[in-house]
């Protein structure tokens, strides 16, 4: 009999906690970190749908030069389809990334109509 099923499915299960991908890319001394996470999916209006969470760092490695966001615009691919969100700052905040505070970070979820497949920029 085996002993050590738990375990085996444990090994086998990848946690939702665990990030799927980490993308980096420092632009005029603004780095901008994404992490996605995938979470599963569920039907929506008779459609399978995809749930990815997101989380975006960005910071400042010349904070004495003080930037602000004030607008943002991010575009989800995945496959035949195409997602966007434009708007000004971000979750209502144009943040200022300066020698006090350096790196903001955010995050949110968008749903997709498939598992793989996105690319988000």
């Amino acid at each position: 009999m085996k002993t050590n099923l738990f375990e085996n499915y444990m090994a086998s299960q990848r946690s939702w906690l665990a990030p799927r991908d980490v993308y980096r890319e420092v632009t005029q001394n603004i780095e901008v970190t994404v992490t996605t996470f995938y979470l599963g999916s569920s039907m929506v209006s008779g459609q399978l749908r995809h749930m990815w969470r997101y989380v975006i760092r960005l910071e400042n490695h010349s904070p004495q030069d003080a930037v602000i966001l004030r607008e943002r615009s991010l575009k989800v691919y995945s496959l035949n389809n195409m997602n966007q969100a434009h708007g000004h700052g971000v979750i209502g905040k144009q943040p200022e990334l300066n020698v006090q505070n350096p790196a903001f970070q955010f995050s949110s979820t968008v749903e997709l109509a498939h598992s793989k497949g996105g690319h988000m920029w």
